[in-house]
C-alpha cells in the first residue's frame, strides 16, 4: 500500500510550509464554528481543506513553488513588523520613538527629559520634541 502511494505522489508537489498553514487555518475554522455555532466558517474550512490538497496533488510545481516563496516572504513580513511592534511596546515605559521630519528614519529617545533637541543620525536635520 505504501508503495503505490509512494508511487501516485511521484511528480506531485507534496506537502510545504504553505500547505500546513491552510490546514491548521482549516482546523482553526472547525473549532471556531463548532464553538460559535457559525456555518459559515464551516464553508471556509471546507475551501482551506480543498486548497491543500489540490496544492500537495499538483503536477504544476514551479507554481506552487512560487506560491510557498510568496507565502515565506508575507509570513517573514510579518514576523519583523511583530517583533519590532514587540520592541516598541517593551520599550514604551523607558523610551518614546519619534520621527525624522525630514527622511522619516524612526529614532528612539529616553523618556523623562523634557524638551530636548534630537539629530538625526541618517540626515543630520535637527528637531525639537518633548520627552
Amino acid at each position: 500500500m505504501r508503495q503505490k502511494f509512494e508511487k501516485f505522489m511521484q511528480g506531485r508537489y507534496g506537502i510545504d510550509h504553505f500547505s500546513r498553514f491552510l490546514l491548521v487555518g482549516a482546523l482553526v475554522c472547525v473549532l471556531l464554528s463548532g464553538l460559535l455555532r457559525a456555518s459559515a466558517l464551516n464553508y471556509v474550512s471546507w475551501i482551506l481543506l480543498i486548497w491543500m490538497y489540490y496544492r500537495m496533488f499538483s503536477k504544476n510545481i514551479r507554481k506552487r513553488c512560487e506560491e510557498e516563496r510568496m507565502y515565506m516572504d508575507t509570513k517573514e513580513k510579518v514576523v519583523r513588523f511583530c517583533k519590532g511592534e514587540k520592541s516598541v511596546i517593551s520599550d514604551s515605559k523607558t523610551h518614546k520613538i519619534y520621527r525624522c521630519p525630514h527622511c522619516r528614519q524612526k529614532i528612539r529617545v529616553p523618556r523623562g527629559k523634557g524638551k530636548i533637541e534630537i539629530t538625526c543620525p541618517s540626515c543630520r536635520s535637527k528637531f525639537i520634541k518633548r520627552t
